[in-house]
C-alpha cells in the first residue's frame, strides 16, 4: 500500500566499481512521491552503499548520499531494522 502504484526511473551511469562496465541505477518513487530508498534507509532495513547516481530533477548525487547517509545514522542508533 505503501509503494503502489510507483514509478521507475533508471539511470544508465557508470557504478565506480572494480568492473570497468555501466550499470542500470534504479530509483523508485512511491505514490506519494517519496523516495523508496531513502524510507527502506530510514528504517533500517537497507544501508546507504555504493556510487549514488544522479536523479533526473538535477538533485545532487554527494547531496542525496549524505541525506542517506544521516538517515542510516539514526537508524543505527535507534537499533531499527537490521540495526536492531
Amino acid at each position: 500500500q505503501l509503494v503502489a502504484p510507483f514509478t521507475v526511473i533508471t539511470r544508465w551511469q557508470d557504478a565506480e566499481g572494480a568492473s570497468q562496465q555501466q550499470r542500470f541505477f534504479a530509483i523508485v518513487k512511491t505514490s506519494g512521491g517519496r523516495d523508496l530508498g531513502e524510507l527502506l534507509v530510514g528504517a533500517g532495513w537497507a544501508r546507504a552503499y555504493g556510487a549514488p547516481a544522479d536523479y533526473p530533477n538535477s538533485a545532487a548525487a554527494a547531496r542525496l548520499r549524505n541525506q542517506l547517509d544521516d538517515l542510516e545514522s539514526t537508524a543505527r542508533s535507534k537499533r531499527l531494522g537490521i540495526w536492531g
